[in-house]
């Protein structure tokens, strides 16, 4: 069984195939006792820093209200876990993929990402906001009203 050590050392060795090109820092983070690492790609809007972690075995991307997990460790393949998420950010900084927050009036009710915004069915008060990195702003869909 791989300990959350043996997988902070692995991870930080992917990491640095990447840093400083693309991560701006990376940094260990202590969590109910288990201190892992995270990684963050720095951006001038604050929506759109990507981090990366490790935490509990599992990659995590996190960005803005939206986070996926990257996590067929339990299978044994963590580097495909890896090649999968830094191929994701790559959809998300090439436009490829959009971000998207789902609100009912000022509350977040959900987010995912997607590669088509034809996926919508949104109700009346409901609005989603599509953060496509390339860009600057949000984009904004509204439900009927």
């Amino acid at each position: 069984m791989t300990t959350q050590s043996d997988y902070n050392t692995w991870f930080r060795a992917q990491l640095g195939k990447y840093y400083p090109k693309l991560f701006g820092s990376i940094e260990e983070i202590e969590y109910n006792g288990i201190t892992y690492l995270r990684a963050i790609i720095n951006h001038e809007d604050s929506r759109r820093i990507i981090r990366v972690s490790n935490y509990g075995g599992e990659i995590t991307v996190t960005l803005h209200t939206h986070h996926a997990h990257f996590d067929h460790e339990s299978k044994g393949d963590r580097d495909r876990d890896f090649e999968e998420a830094m191929n994701w950010i790559n959809d998300i900084q090439n436009g490829r993929v959009f971000v998207c927050s789902k609100y009912a009036g000022d509350k977040l009710i959900s987010s995912l990402s997607t590669y088509s915004l034809d996926d919508f069915a949104l109700k009346d008060g409901e609005r989603v906001e599509v953060l496509c990195y390339p860009e600057t702003g949000v984009r904004e869909i509204r439900g009927n009203k």
